[in-house]
Parts: structure tokens; C-alpha cells; sequence
């Protein structure tokens, strides 16, 4: 199952300005470089509805019989001023509000620059 997942996340985020990695268990990191929050948002919706439409059985689901993906992401145009931690941290605050909004869903946030 995860290899499928990370097959498509692969072919969603296949510019050189974005970077996928593992970041533990089932969760992964997306690191888009240069891209706006329009943008940015848009291809995360993107990779959601192609994982969603690839039918992936999950099974012994509550939450349905296809897998799908909460998602938490930050954008912010100064991230030189940001610390890393501050960006995960807020980043991971995103996927749980996703998770207990109903699963399924992106919630994002825009970072100011300090």
C-alpha cells in the first residue's frame, strides 16, 4: 500500500522543485520550492484526487473501502525566516485538524514571514 501511495505522490510531484520523502510510519513530506500557495494547493488536491481515483482497497476501513489521504500543509513565501520546526509543527497541527474533520481532506494554512 505504500509503495502505491509513494508511486503516485512520485508522479504528482515530478518537478524539479519539489522534493517527496517518507517522513515515518504512513506519513510523508512534500517540500515544494518557488511555487505560490494557489499553486502549491492545487497540486496537493491533485495528488488526493489521483490516489482517491487509483481504488486502492483499504481494507478493515472504517472510513471506506478505498484509501484515501488527509493532508496538512503550510506555504509561506519567506521560509528562510521560518525555523523548520515551526513549519512541521504547524504542518502536523493541519493533518490532525484534517484527520478529525472527516478524513479525506487538505487543510492549509499561509505562514507569515517574520
Amino acid at each position: 500500500c505504500l509503495q502505491k501511495v509513494a508511486a503516485i505522490l512520485k508522479e504528482a510531484f515530478s518537478a524539479e522543485s519539489c522534493f517527496v520523502a517518507r517522513y515515518g510510519g504512513e506519513e510523508f513530506a512534500v517540500i515544494m520550492v518557488g511555487l505560490s500557495p494557489r499553486e502549491a494547493v492545487g497540486l496537493m488536491e491533485a495528488f488526493m484526487a489521483k490516489l482517491a481515483g487509483a481504488g486502492i482497497e483499504h481494507k478493515g476501513a472504517t472510513t471506506g473501502d478505498v484509501l484515501t489521504v488527509s493532508a496538512g500543509a503550510v506555504t509561506t513565501v519567506d521560509y528562510e525566516q521560518l525555523a523548520l520546526d515551526r513549519l512541521i509543527d504547524v504542518a502536523d497541527e493541519k493533518l490532525y485538524e484534517a484527520k478529525d474533520g472527516g478524513r479525506n481532506q487538505l487543510c492549509h494554512t499561509i505562514m507569515p514571514s517574520t
